[in-house]
């Protein structure tokens, strides 16, 4: 996952600078530059959908069921009846 979120970045910090160089140039995007940020664009939005399920599926498979509740011998059962239940 680490190698996707880098990618990401790597592709967030593109399209940073091509907004950039075109404000700095007070120009609209050419076609091929408004081709290349939709494409750029897309492959950012696809990366974070894979990422997004990689920590989903962490979270599934490195779930711990609870243990069971601990069971009683019959001698502790018996015990307990003894404690709980009024004397006559």
């Amino acid at each position: 996952m680490k190698k996707l979120i880098e990618r990401r970045a790597g592709l967030a910090a593109l399209l940073n600078s091509m907004l950039e160089a075109a404000k700095n140039e007070n120009r609209a995007f050419t076609e091929e530059e408004s081709k290349k940020f939709d494409e750029t664009e897309a492959e950012i939005k696809q990366l974070d959908a894979t990422i997004k399920a990689e920590e989903r599926a962490k979270g599934i498979t490195q779930f711990k069921a609870p243990d069971p509740e601990p069971r009683l011998s019959s001698s502790h059962r018996k015990s307990l009846k003894r404690e709980l239940l009024p004397t006559s």
